[in-house]
Order: structure tokens, then sequence, then C-alpha cells
């Protein structure tokens, strides 16, 4: 059976010895089963949103659901695996009028609770994954100054029943999950010039079992916060400053700051390594010593899209090459996947095929598109330039 690999992905996250998958190009959600190695399609896109690829960008399950945010689009979905039918949660429109062209969410499960923080408009929305019950909770406005260039990926995580996020480049946001009550703490020690305002902007926080909180921005630097106090960490060479990518001079380094066992792991876009700081020594190492290679045939991004599998396993994917990475924090990378589909199932949807087949151009994949002109012989080719490329491969297979 031919197969067509799954070469860009948006989110993904595990459950129960299985991926949940968005890939970018097809309006679909897939899922991969670790038991057997197969990708199937779990189900398609919402009616209305079928015609937006981009639509969702984060995924998350919990019990029998599946959880969808969006990205290019602004209604928050839930697909019910057991009914096999959708639910429309929360249309961000109802929360604020004028919304950016892309929006961002970080998800955080806890319990029979999923926590969706959205950067821009600012709320942070409770789904009970029981009864699907929905709170949305934003700042009082005499306490927030809104500020529009706040739209990227970011990392919030839970500790000791508080949701705590990184917002602009001196805020942490931290929301009592108890008394649902939000405090901001200005942080100090920020007085550092910028290009540009917003490499100062903090992306990633993680805190350890002990309260203590780590910080990088967009400019690739790192600081310990203790109160709200900003001491700076010098950090290797290769993870300061900015990235050019080939297509964006403006790409922040580090994708994502995990903390396991007395250490922070940078999960890098510009590079296939990890880097490592052991905060008792107050050393940094790389994790692994074999330097990245890249497919000059795509952009020079490692890692841009992660999902916890295990207490101390991640699953990362690796953007120029194209797989998911299982990657231990002892281990290092212990296996590697490449997310493939079985040609019969897209070709045998109608409306699937002619989406996928209208964004080919943008997959930069000689072998997919052969794929899908091999499978046009037993559709209609209308005589037009858009079909040259069909009748020329017919034409030889004669």
């Amino acid at each position: 059976m031919d197969e067509i690999r799954i070469k860009d992905i948006f989110g993904l996250t595990y459950d129960d010895g299985k991926m949940y998958i968005i890939p970018l190009y097809l309006p679909v959600v897939l899922v991969y089963d670790f038991l057997m190695k197969r990708t199937e399609k779990l189900c398609d896109y919402p009616k209305d949103k079928m015609d937006n690829v981009a639509a969702f960008e984060k995924i998350i399950k919990c019990g029998s659901k599946i959880y969808l945010f969006p990205c290019q689009e602004y209604d928050v979905y839930c697909y019910d695996m057991e009914t096999g039918k959708y639910t429309k949660l929360l249309a961000l429109d109802s929360i604020e009028k004028n919304l950016p062209p892309r929006v961002c969410f970080c998800v955080v499960k806890s319990d029979k609770y999923v926590f969706a923080v959205c950067s821009n408009p600012h709320f942070i929305m409770r789904i009970n994954c029981i009864n699907d019950d929905i709170q949305v909770f934003r700042p009082d406005d005499k306490k927030f100054v809104f500020d529009p260039a706040v739209n990227y990926l970011f990392s919030a995580c839970i500790h000791d029943g508080i949701l705590v996020y990184p917002y602009c480049a001196s805020k942490i946001v931290e929301f009592n999950i108890s008394d649902e009550s939000f405090r901001f703490v200005e942080l100090m020690g920020t007085d550092h010039q910028y290009p540009k305002k917003e490499y100062g902007y903090l992306l990633e926080l993680v805190v350890n079992n002990e309260g203590k909180t780590w910080v990088s921005n967009w400019y690739g630097e790192l600081f310990e916060i203790a109160g709200n106090q900003m001491r700076k960490i010098e950090v290797p060479s290769e993870v300061s400053g900015v990235y050019d990518d080939g297509v964006s001079t403006e790409i922040p380094r580090i994708y994502r700051l995990l903390f396991k066992n007395d250490k922070l792991y940078f999960i890098l876009q510009s590079d296939s390594r990890i880097l490592v700081y052991d905060i008792r020594s107050n050393t940094f190492s790389w994790k692994d010593t074999i330097p990245c290679t890249w497919n000059e045939e795509r952009r020079k991004l490692a890692y841009t899209v992660y999902s916890q599998m295990e207490e101390n396993s991640f699953l990362l994917f690796h953007y120029n090459e194209s797989k998911i990475c299982i990657w231990d924090v002892d281990q290092g990378v212990t296996d590697e996947i490449e997310v493939k589909i079985g040609m019969d199932e897209i070709a045998g949807d109608d409306y699937l095929y002619e989406c996928w087949g209208k964004n080919l151009s943008k997959m930069d994949d000689l072998e997919t598109y052969l794929f899908y002109i091999k499978y046009m012989k037993s559709k209609k080719i209308e005589n037009n330039e858009d079909s040259c490329g069909e009748k020329i491969y017919h034409a030889l297979l004669k």
C-alpha cells in the first residue's frame, strides 16, 4: 500500500500508548498507535473549519475526548471519540472583538481539568473534562495593561496550586486555582536593551519542586528568579541571540525549557543537540556531541513541537528532518518515527484529497506530488495548465 509521509506537524499529544497529531496541510486529526506502529485518521476537522488547514495548533486528550485549540481560527472544539461528534466550547470573539490574525495557547492538564492560557486576548479557560463545563477568567483591567505585540508561543506550568506563566518582558502571571485570583509579579533587573522590543519578551518558564523558577526570553537569555529579582545566567554562545533559519532572521533559538532531576534541558530550534544546565554545579554540557547537519531543502529548524510521553521521556518533532524523536532525559534519543498515512485513506475521501492537492506546493516533497498525480489517473483531469504535471506523468507511464 502506498503511504505518504507527514512532513509537517503542527501539534501533538500523547496518551496511553497513542500519539494524537495535528498535521499542517490536512484538515484532520491523526492517531499513531505505538503498539501497531501505524497511523490512521481519527477524525476530520469540524465542518466549518475544513477549509483552513492551519485552523488548530494545540491538541490535548482527556479521557475519551480530544480538545483542539485554534491558531488561525477563533473557536475551541471538543471531539468525543465515543460519539464521534464535535462540540464548540468557546468562540473567542465572545471574549474580544479585535482579535489578532493568529492566537497562541499554552495548554496544561491537571486531574480532571484542562487549563488553556491565551496570550492575546489574555485569558485563562478552565475545562472540566467530565462534563465540559467551561469557565473563563480574565485579569482585572485596572491591573492589566494590554500589549498587542504579545502573541507568540510560551509555556505555563502548575506548581503548588498556582498556574504560572510569563508575560511581556518583565511580568510573571500567577493564577490561584483555588480562589481563582490573579497576581502579577513585576520582575526587577530587566534593564537590558534590545534591537527590537519584542526580543525581550519572556517565552519559557519552569518551576522545580522547591519552587525555584527559571525563565528564558526571545533573545536566548536565561534568568533565575528569586522573589521578583532576576539573576542572569550566562549561557553558551550557541544558545544566545536570535537565529536565522534560512527564512527568518528573528527566530528564538530556545524552543522549550524542561526541568528534571536538578537539571534544565534546553530544547532548541537551532540545534539537534540538547543543552543541559546543572543547577547544583552551575555548569552547562551538551547531551549529544554530534553536531547538527541540515537538510538544505527545508528550513533549518530543529525541534518545533513537543509533548511529554512518560515521566522522563518526551516526543520531539524535528522539523528539518520531518521525524518525531523519542527522547529520554537519561538515555537520549531512543527511537525515531516517520509518520505516514495510507494514500488510499486520502484518495478515498474526495474533499480531503482535493484539500491535500491544493496544499501540495507548500509541502516541498517530490515523492508526495508523484503520489498525488499517480492517483489522479482515477479522477477527471481538467483541460487547463494546472493539470500539466498529471498529463506529463501519465504520458511517461505509457
